[in-house]
């Protein structure tokens, strides 16, 4: 699915109203899958963990006649970030999947360990605040250390741009453009476009659209295909959220949906905000 693509990503509601890294309240990468521009600041830690429930469906047919075929995955997603400046954080994400596939009443197991494992960095070039858009870009290398049925021959780059913005006192948007690499020179285009609103000083929703579109050299055709998602998220404190969300797609004859829950943690954020 997509979201194995563009793994290290984020939104959260005040992506537009937030003056700076240091923010009062947490600005986490979930739910959802754009990539917000701050970062946690220096000296700060944020966790960032979900546990997904994915499911596709589709029909093939043959001579002997029409199968039909479910595909379910069960994963936890899990980003670390640290940030060593104000405006630069590193950060590391992981996943671990079980992937299963029905055809008819048959169920097998296709693979399951870790699927996905990064290495990179975000920075803040302008921090924004109103109606000024904030920008930053992420640059990460997906590591080739999983297990056998998900591991690429190669390390391979993926890099990705993002602005958010106010629209209105509770409205936010936030706009992703990035580039993903696979092997056998694959890449594909990367874009994101997710709109947020604060319901209240603890709660907010958002909804998405994002996906990618193959432009490698020998593509069969670019495509697009787009995925929605949408969920809600809700601040315990100042540094932890608790999120759910939910996806659905139906490209190329599948028809795939996911669900969502996770949290957010920061450890070390200052109590006093530092001079701007």
């Amino acid at each position: 699915m997509m979201r194995q693509s563009i793994f290290i990503v984020s939104f959260v509601i005040v992506t537009g109203a937030a003056s700076a890294q240091y923010t009062e309240s947490i600005i986490s990468g979930r739910p959802g899958q754009a990539i917000a521009s701050q970062t946690p600041g220096k000296g700060v830690f944020q966790l960032e963990t979900g546990f997904d429930r994915s499911a596709s469906s589709w029909t093939e047919s043959n001579p002997l006649g029409t199968s039909t075929f479910d595909s379910v995955s069960v994963l936890n997603a899990t980003l670390l970030r640290f940030g060593i400046l104000n405006k630069l954080e590193i950060h590391s994400g992981w996943e671990f999947r079980d992937d299963k596939l029905s055809v008819g009443d048959k169920v097998d197991k296709i693979a399951s360990g870790m699927s996905f494992a990064s290495f990179g960095i975000r920075h803040n070039l302008i921090e924004g605040g109103g109606k000024k858009p904030s920008l930053a870009y992420q640059v990460s290398a997906k590591l080739n250390i999983l297990a056998d049925e998900y591991n690429a021959e190669n390390i391979l780059p993926h890099f990705m741009f993002t602005s958010g913005m106010s629209l209105t006192d509770n409205l936010g948007i936030t706009l992703n453009s990035g580039m993903d690499f696979g092997d056998h020179d694959a890449y594909a285009w990367l874009y994101i476009v997710n709109f947020g609103y604060s319901l209240s000083d603890k709660l907010f929703t958002f909804a998405e659209l994002y996906g990618g579109v193959d432009v490698s050299a020998d593509a069969a055709g670019d495509q697009f295909n787009p995925y929605f998602d949408g969920g809600f998220g809700y601040f315990v404190n100042n540094d932890l959220q608790l999120d759910v969300l939910g996806g659905y797609a139906a490209n190329n004859d599948v028809e795939e949906y996911f669900v969502s829950v996770g949290l957010s943690w920061r450890l070390n954020h200052p109590k006093e905000m530092p001079a701007q």
